[in-house]
């Protein structure tokens, strides 16, 4: 609306306006701004041995898990990599498992990237309530074994 000679600025439901004042801009907050990234990054040639307890990351928030992500530098060879996600109540306590045995996040034999499933019987659960976040290397390559993994994992807070 005009008021007098200046103008008001108003909400809408994606970013837009700037540059010339003589006309009507319209302006808005992203809606999406929920969304937290989480990040785990190994280093080097992978192995079995790491384990969730070694890796932990304090999330304070309650969040709704949406979906993961994953990336190596070198492909693994002769079988997949496979990942657990853990949520750990407390900073020494044992972890519960995010998917089921079968249906953990992978990378492919002969792939760079690779994901999981954040819906359905993969995941026993999306609720994160502000507590330990971790991850276990469940499986690597047998001729190569993939090397320096990204895993990136999407959370929405509630």
């Amino acid at each position: 609306f005009l008021v007098g000679s200046t103008r008001a600025l108003t909400a809408g439901s994606g970013l837009s306006g700037g540059g010339n004042l003589s006309a009507d801009r319209t302006f808005s907050v992203n809606t999406n701004v929920r969304d937290k990234l989480i990040g785990f990054f190994v280093a080097s040639t992978l192995t079995t041995s790491h384990r969730a307890e070694e890796t932990r990351v304090y999330i304070p928030f309650n969040m709704e898990f949406t979906d993961i992500r994953l990336a190596v530098t070198q492909t693994p060879v002769g079988q997949n990599i496979l990942v657990q996600l853990y949520q750990f109540p407390g900073p020494i306590s044992t972890g519960s498992a995010f998917y089921s045995a079968g249906s953990r996040p992978v990378v492919a034999a002969g792939n760079a990237l690779g994901a999981g499933s954040a819906g359905g019987d993969a995941l026993n659960t999306t609720a994160f309530a502000g507590s330990w976040l971790g991850f276990s290397i469940d499986q690597i390559g047998t001729t190569s074994t993939g090397q320096d993994l990204t895993i990136t994992c999407l959370f929405r807070t509630s």
